[in-house]
């Protein structure tokens, strides 16, 4: 869990609808709804000294979420972790995807849609680099 944000008073720092877990200066530790706390400081026991977002169902991790199916939630690493890991390239990921997922998708279509990733990028490498050397 990320540590707390030091707070010394002002407007609330984040929308009024979050989940927050907040530090009281009594060092009470809460979990509320940011838009019902009070966030000014009067020198009590009440006043807020740090707080941090907390991930709930509303903002759910997005790794966790597919939209369109379940083909990615299985894998080990799913295909945007390892593209977006190693720098992958539009083209390069879009073959990554698609390989990844033939089998439970959209069968031997997905692998078409690879190959014409894999075409449009030796057709626009060829054009820029032809000897396809750096």
């Amino acid at each position: 869990m990320s540590e707390l944000i030091k707070w010394g008073g002002g407007p609330c720092p984040c929308g009024k609808d979050d989940t927050v877990d907040i530090e009281l200066r009594a060092g009470i530790f809460q979990r509320g709804v940011a838009g019902e706390l009070s966030w000014g400081h009067q020198d009590r026991g009440s006043d807020i000294v740090g707080w941090r977002m907390v991930k709930e169902a509303n903002h759910p991790d997005p790794l966790q979420v597919q939209v369109g199916g379940g083909h990615y939630k299985d894998m080990a690493i799913q295909p945007v972790e390892f593209i977006h890991a190693n720098g992958i390239g539009y083209f390069e990921g879009n073959v990554v995807k698609y390989v990844s997922r033939w089998r439970k998708k959209n069968g031997v279509a997905d692998l078409e849609k690879a190959r014409h990733y894999i075409d449009l990028l030796i057709e626009l490498e060829g054009r820029r680099n032809p000897t396809g050397l750096k």
